[in-house]
């Protein structure tokens, strides 16, 4: 067998090209060199299992180890490396009883030689418990993590990329425990040492990104999450294939936190091209969990039942080969849910009920997937009317979230308000009125668009007046006012970034965001620049034949850390509509809550270039009025360029004069 192609092979594979390195390795096979075939084998399955190749790279790779078992003198390091590509590769195959089986066994045989291979001790140890991860042995899987964290930062040459890595999985780790605040410290560590390490791995800072969004929004923290996912997948978009199974994963997890935030169409959305491609991954936990995400948004929208039933039954089929019992339960209660609103009583008892069970032995006691569950069982006991289960749901759901989630989460206000419900169906009003005050405290802090704001509101409100509590009602119906403004769904006004959102929520939430926008007229004589004077403001090259101005011509500049960027007609009728939409939900804080806050807009100036005729009737101290001339110029305060809904509904007068 030629030794040049086997090299030139290995050197293809590690520069990434795999579909040419995988053919010369079988074209090496076919030449038939018995004394080097193991190691060809072995270079073969290592080549497919990068190529995502899983099933056969196995086989490749058990051939390999078995020829490497029968050659005398055996050696004992090659064999090592041959189980150990084995074992990831069944990892990812979600064979993970015979890749555990695999790690201890390198691991003991490690242990048991005179001078230990400590940094092939810590690879393996890191993916066993990526594998312990994986089964739901958290516990376990943190030792070995802590443990490789202690090795690796205790070297002289420290790796930061692996020891990123290791932060990584531990934070992982924590988190499925329920330990989020440490998880997210971990997380945020991992990304440091990761620009450190090796900056130009943009898909893996992506992966840390997704795992930190994933910490927040567990947290009820879906702005925060949403930014860090939006980042995720604007890296992953540049660096992999629309089919790549890692952006198809953060665009369902961008997806549940639009589901959180109740934007369904933005959610379905992205599932629709999500799950497609996470229905083609080995792991039956993300497609069964994705499908059923995918359920639920189609149920949440209303869509056709026999469309919410054909992707619900492919998702209950998946669940029930997921090897995990935590993650199993995860999908079983996604699940219970779309039964739930699809009016499927008991379906969805036994299915909420199949999830709890498996929650309660191998979760901790007060795990907010556990809450979860039992939130979900008191609303399907709820909408059938059983009042009394449904009240003893929703009150352990209650108890554990406040030991495992923030006080001011989202999903408290959820549980507070189903057990609120209960109470007042029973006439327990002062006990009610505790948990539905709770709830609507929440839904006024957090100041995101939540539908059930006006039933805390309506239920709250019933069982005051039921106790002759007048004054606190009325007092309840101004600050739910407030809930109403602030919990305008921003997706359906028109123009909205993300990141305008953001500043717009900022300013809800702290009080006033400052407006910076000025007009500028730029005057003078014919031909001296004027035009040419607008246009390097905004980067444009200097044109030696520039036409005279006719008139007057307004321009709009937007101004940010990047420069000045001139906006056209669009932008500026987009940005007053903003403006005046704002101002609206702000108008009305400051008459209901005596606030003082003012406008969230982007820094902007107004540029005014007019004719030479009328700067020079100016210079002569002329009055000049421009609705008499001629011409027509692009005002951005014009009325006829705006909705008449937004003058109608928001009675705001924000128009400018030019004189």
């Amino acid at each position: 067998m030629d030794t040049t192609l086997i090299t030139l092979a290995r050197c293809l594979m590690d520069d990434g090209n795999l579909s040419q390195s995988e053919a010369i390795l079988r074209e090496s096979l076919a030449l038939g060199n018995d004394s080097s075939r193991t190691n060809t084998l072995y270079d073969l399955g290592k080549c497919l299992h990068r190529q995502g190749k899983h099933k056969e790279a196995a086989t490749i790779l058990r051939q390999s180890l078995s020829g490497r078992g029968s050659v005398s003198p055996i050696d004992e390091m090659e064999i090592i490396r041959t189980k150990y590509t084995l074992a990831t590769c069944l990892k990812d195959m979600s064979d993970l009883n015979e890749s555990e089986g695999l790690l201890r066994e390198i691991l003991k045989t490690l242990d048991s030689q005179s001078q230990r291979n400590e940094v092939l001790r810590a690879k393996t140890s890191y993916e066993l418990a990526q594998c312990l991860l994986l089964k739901g042995d958290q516990a376990e899987a943190a030792v070995f993590l802590r443990k490789n964290l202690a090795f690796l930062n205790g070297q002289s040459s420290r790796n930061y990329t692996r020891i990123a890595e290791n932060i990584d999985e531990l934070g992982r780790c924590l988190m499925k425990d329920n330990s989020l605040q440490e998880a997210e410290e971990l997380f945020k560590q991992a990304l440091d040492f990761k620009e450190r390490g090796n900056p130009n791995d943009r898909t893996g800072y992506a992966r840390t990104l997704d795992a930190l969004a994933r910490c927040l929004r567990i947290q009820g923290r879906y702005r925060d999450s949403e930014l860090m996912f939006r980042k995720s997948l604007n890296i992953k978009r540049e660096y992999l294939s629309p089919s790549n199974v890692e952006l198809a994963r953060t665009r369902s997890s961008l997806a549940l936190c639009h589901i959180h935030q109740y934007k369904i169409k933005e959610a379905l959305s992205l599932l629709q091209q999500s799950v497609p491609v996470m229905s083609q991954t080995t792991r039956v936990y993300n497609k069964s969990l994705h499908t059923a995400w995918l359920a639920l948004a189609l149920q949440l929208s209303e869509r056709k039942q026999e469309e919410v039933e054909a992707v619900l039954q492919r998702a209950m089929r998946w669940a029930q080969q997921i090897p995990c019992q935590q993650d199993k339960a995860r999908v079983l209660g996604e699940l219970g849910e779309v039964l739930s609103l699809q009016k499927k009583w008991n379906e969805a008892d036994a299915t909420l009920k199949q999830a709890l069970t498996m929650e309660q032995k191998q979760l901790s006691s007060n795990h907010y997937q556990t809450a979860r569950t039992l939130y979900l069982l008191g609303e399907n006991f709820l909408a059938q009317g059983h009042y009394v289960d449904a009240e003893k749901q929703f009150s352990q759901a209650v108890e554990m979230q406040k030991e495992s989630l923030p006080s001011m989460h989202p999903a408290a206000a959820r549980s507070r308000l189903g057990l609120g419900m209960c109470l007042c169906r029973q006439a327990k009003w002062k006990k009610a009125e505790v948990h539905l005050q709770k709830a609507v405290d929440i839904l006024n802090h957090s100041l995101t668009y939540h539908p059930r704001a006006a039933q805390a509101v309506e239920y709250l409100s019933q069982c005051l007046k039921a106790q002759g509590k007048h004054e606190e009602k009325d007092k309840v119906a101004r600050a739910y006012r407030r809930v109403q403004m602030g919990s305008v769904n921003l997706d359906s006004l028109p123009g909205f970034s993300f990141e305008e959102r953001e500043v717009y929520e900022s300013a809800m939430s702290d009080g006033d965001v400052d407006v910076e926008r000025m007009l500028i007229n730029v005057m003078g004589r014919d031909r001296v620049g004027k035009t040419c004077f607008v246009d390097s403001l905004a980067d444009k090259p200097f044109c030696q034949d520039q036409i005279s101005t006719d008139t007057v011509t307004v321009r709009t500049m937007i101004t940010s850390t990047d420069g000045w960027a001139e906006g056209d007609q669009s932008d500026t009728e987009h940005h007053l509509d903003k403006t005046l939409a704002r101002g609206a939900v702000m108008h009305q804080l400051d008459a209901t809550t005596e606030k003082d806050c003012t406008l969230p807009v982007e820094d902007s100036l107004c540029l005014y270039d007019p004719s030479p005729d009328i700067t020079q009737a100016a210079e002569r101290g002329q009055s000049v009025n421009l609705s008499e001339t001629n011409s027509t110029f692009d005002l951005p305060f014009r009325e006829d360029g705006l909705s008449e809904n937004f003058y109608r509904k928001l009675s705001m007068n924000n128009g400018d004069e030019i004189g």
